[in-house]
């Protein structure tokens, strides 16, 4: 897709001789990629990138502000923050800046929960005071070889000793 602003044509000229680098149309101004990950956007004419609690403060130190947007009456910060102007003049600058950004992103998804793909089981009572899943069938109670289940870690679950065969984890 052609990129329409010039301001953004020239931020990835600018950033071409340090990796990959696209951006994509979005409400109005551009968002900026990195291998396909979003690490900064443009609005109205002004380069914001991703920023966490380790970078802003050295955006507050450039008298730099956060992007702002008005969502449904009332103004909603985002985790973007504008670069200096030193950024948009020299590639050199930009890319600190940007590396800046790519690495608070890299920390932001790094702390993102992961969502499960199947609904959460309510917890099992004690294992010995109930019968394993199928034991009633087979005569067999909590810890006489039945196949009994109990969690390792959130959303894994382990098989103990079966009747079956050895132990797998799941």
């Amino acid at each position: 897709m052609a990129v329409k602003s010039e301001f953004v044509q020239a931020l990835l000229d600018d950033l071409k001789p340090f990796g990959v680098f696209s951006a994509r149309s979005m409400f109005g101004g551009h968002g900026l990629y990195h291998r396909n990950v979003m690490f900064g956007l443009e609005a109205d004419g002004q380069l914001y990138v991703k920023a966490d609690e380790v970078t802003i403060p050295l955006h507050q130190k450039e008298n730099c502000g956060p992007f702002v947007y008005d969502g449904k009456g009332k103004p909603i910060q985002m985790s973007y923050w504008s670069v200096p102007g030193a950024a948009i003049d020299d590639p050199d600058v930009l890319i600190r800046w940007v590396r800046g950004a790519i690495e608070a992103q890299a920390r932001a998804k790094s702390g993102q929960k992961k969502s499960r793909k199947t609904p959460v089981r309510p917890k099992a009572k004690a294992a010995a005071t109930a019968p394993a899943r199928g034991a009633a069938k087979n005569g067999a109670t909590a810890g006489s070889g039945a196949t009994a289940r109990t969690r390792t870690a959130p959303g894994k679950i382990k098989k103990s000793s079966s009747a079956r065969g050895p132990s797998r984890s799941r």
